[in-house]
């Protein structure tokens, strides 16, 4: 449902993260020098009642400020703001640093080279006041902003490199490995360390046998 994507986001890859009731998608393609990013967002406005039956109606794109950066995102988070959209990427041969995105104001301000030290995306929980996000080690670690250190003591085994983490509200998330699920919960112990809580996993499940090309993203509704 909704507009075809624009003309510049095809054959690229990228970032998709929901602000309020828009979605914002940074695009790059690696194989273009000149023009590597497109920034766009989609949004829906009511339409006449006659339109509402077409799904498609009301739906548009809206180009936005491209990054300084020209490489892809390394990785990404909402601030708890609700607004700012925080990115890691390479804006130097041999150098990474953190960016983020103002939606209200459509502004992009660079702050510094420190890194989000998660890999893909991060998930704000209020009640841990952190980010939560599978590292580049693959475990499962907090971040605390603006430090963005993580805590020493890592959560679970050591994951598949292809695993996605999808927060599910209310300190519970949910891990997906290749073909596992997990469902688990972070609280802080009485020292004040992160443990997991009713943690539930489920049997593993019957997948494609190109496994090499299956890499499941989940998404909670």
């Amino acid at each position: 449902m909704g507009a075809r994507a624009p003309a510049q986001m095809v054959c690229g890859y990228g970032i998709s993260i929901a602000v309020g009731d828009v979605l914002y998608v940074l695009t790059y393609r690696y194989f273009d020098r000149q023009h590597p990013h497109s920034f766009e967002a989609m949004s829906w406005a009511p339409t006449a009642p006659e339109e509402r039956q077409h799904p498609t109606e009301g739906w548009t794109w809206k180009t936005l400020p491209l990054p300084a950066f020209h490489s892809y995102v390394h990785s990404y988070a909402l601030h708890p703001d609700g607004r700012t959209i925080f990115m890691t990427s390479s804006y130097d041969t041999d150098k990474m640093g953190t960016y983020s995105f103002d939606t209200k104001d459509s502004t992009w301000r660079f702050h510094g080279n420190w890194v989000l030290p998660f890999s893909s995306q991060g998930h704000f929980d209020a009640e841990l006041d952190a980010w939560v996000g599978l590292d580049r080690d693959g475990y499962i670690s907090p971040c605390f902003y603006p430090d963005c250190k993580m805590t020493e003591e890592k959560i679970f085994a050591k994951r598949h490199m292809r695993a996605t983490l999808t927060y599910m509200g209310a300190t519970n998330f949910c891990l997906v490995d290749c073909i596992r699920l997990t469902m688990f919960g972070l609280k802080y112990s009485y020292k004040g360390e992160l443990q997991i809580t009713d943690h539930r996993s489920t049997c593993s499940f019957m997948v494609s046998r190109h496994t090499y090309h299956f890499v499941p993203l989940a998404f909670w509704m």
